[in-house]
């Protein structure tokens, strides 16, 4: 059977970044909940005076009720609720609650599975609890490196992931919280789902991906659609970039605390060099390059310090959580003539949910509706792809030969004709 590590890529979400900073003032009494400008409507001119106000530090900006989600700081995730409120006022409660409201469940048809709201999936993740009679454990790289194996040897799995870059002071974040659920064969991928959520502290992205039977469903186009072949393996594994780690250097770790607790599993605090772990899912170098490709104002980023991770192995061996953390040094870059300096901090934060047990992996209802994907537009873009100003890129042969097996030679020597090389 085919392990969960050989089958998870990486891929990075298109989000478009904005900037935001904590807001500190507000002026008069609110007319009603979301009116920020307080003109007695709730509308898009409360959202636009929400952004002004939050960019400028809360300075000049007459703004009233902005801490919206009644977390006492007035933020990028204040925006966001305040888009929700305007889009759907009869999902929020008449004062403001202290979370987000659930999304509602998506349709399984075919398993009997409740699936945990992605507005929840960060608490889900959930920090490691130690307990109080806990002893001390001298033999912890052992025990990890076993788990490690074993987790990554696992043929099917139930993940909960989330990665978060966000500047110390709350003006700019970049999250990307997900659940893939996956069972393997020794012919690949037999039966999976993801489910995603990206964010940039402005806008947010949803994505839904169902793979069976040879077929990737994306339940969530305005065309609901479903794509074939290769193709369709490809684009699940693609878009499954919320994976468990499984190939950890625990010579680059060094013991913190490290405990086995009354139940049986065992809780790690440790330090990490970023050096060590280069070349590794939990590269911090690799990992911080992900996230500044969504926050494109931030540059010349400094070395990753105070590397930490956390993980728990339940009694069977097999990792249960795990977490990364780390921060660094940076440049805002608002213009040309205007910088300012940035704390950045990391997270990614993974959960793995019965692990060892069969998972059950609802569909979406109605797959007889869905319609085949139509690749014509994305065509378009995977062939330019394979040129820069008109040249082909390094690599050319290697990438042209995949992309002829997913999409058919046909239709990528067609595309290459129709748009011709000096537009590529």
């Amino acid at each position: 059977m085919k392990s969960i590590k050989n089958l998870l890529l990486t891929a990075a979400a298109v989000v478009t970044a904005t900037v935001a900073a904590t807001a500190v003032i507000s002026f008069g009494v609110q007319a009603k909940y979301g009116d920020i400008n307080n003109d007695g409507n709730v509308d898009t001119a409360d959202l636009v005076r929400l952004m002004k106000y939050i960019a400028a530090d809360g300075e000049g900006v007459e703004a009233v009720g902005t801490d919206l989600n009644n977390d006492n700081i007035t933020d990028t995730r204040d925006l966001i609720r305040l888009m929700k409120y305007i889009a759907d006022p009869g999902a929020f409660d008449t004062d403001p609650p202290e979370t987000d409201p659930e999304e509602p469940e998506e349709t399984v048809a075919h398993e009997d599975e409740v699936e945990t709201p992605l507005t929840e999936m960060n608490s889900a993740v959930g920090r490691i609890e130690k307990e109080s009679d806990a002893t001390a454990v001298e033999n912890w790289k052992e025990i990890l490196d076993s788990a490690i194996e074993k987790t990554a040897n696992l043929e099917e799995a139930d993940i909960k992931a989330s990665r978060t870059l966000k500047s110390t002071d709350n003006s700019m974040i970049y999250e990307r919280i997900g659940n893939l659920k996956l069972r393997t064969s020794e012919d690949g991928i037999t039966r999976g789902k993801l489910r995603e959520s990206v964010t940039d502290g402005i806008d947010t992205v949803n994505s839904y991906i169902f793979y069976g039977a040879g077929k990737a469903y994306l339940p969530l186009l305005e065309d609901p659609s479903y794509i074939e072949g290769k193709l369709a393996g490809y684009k699940f594994k693609e878009m499954a970039s919320l994976y468990l780690p499984a190939d950890i250097n625990t010579s680059a770790l060094s013991g913190v605390c490290a405990n086995k607790n009354s139940d049986g599993s065992v809780t790690l605090s440790l330090s990490a060099d970023a050096g060590m772990l280069s070349g590794s899912s939990l590269d911090v170098i690799s990992l911080r390059t992900e996230g500044l490709t969504h926050l494109p104002k931030i540059e010349n980023p400094a070395d990753p310090t105070s590397i930490k991770l956390n993980c728990s192995i339940n009694k069977d061996g097999y990792i249960t959580y795990l977490d990364i953390e780390f921060s660094f040094g940076a440049t805002l870059r608002i213009d040309p003539s205007n910088t300012r300096q940035k704390t950045m901090s990391y997270k990614m934060a993974v959960s793995l949910d019965n692990a060892g047990e069969k998972i059950a992996i609802g569909e979406p209802a109605d797959l007889d509706s869905f319609i085949p994907y139509d690749i014509a537009d994305e065509l378009t873009e995977v062939v330019k792809s394979l040129y820069i100003n008109g040249s082909k890129i390094d690599g050319f042969d290697e990438k042209y030969q995949l992309l002829c097996e997913l999409y058919g030679k046909d239709n990528i020597d067609d595309t290459i004709s129709q748009i011709g090389r000096a537009h590529v």
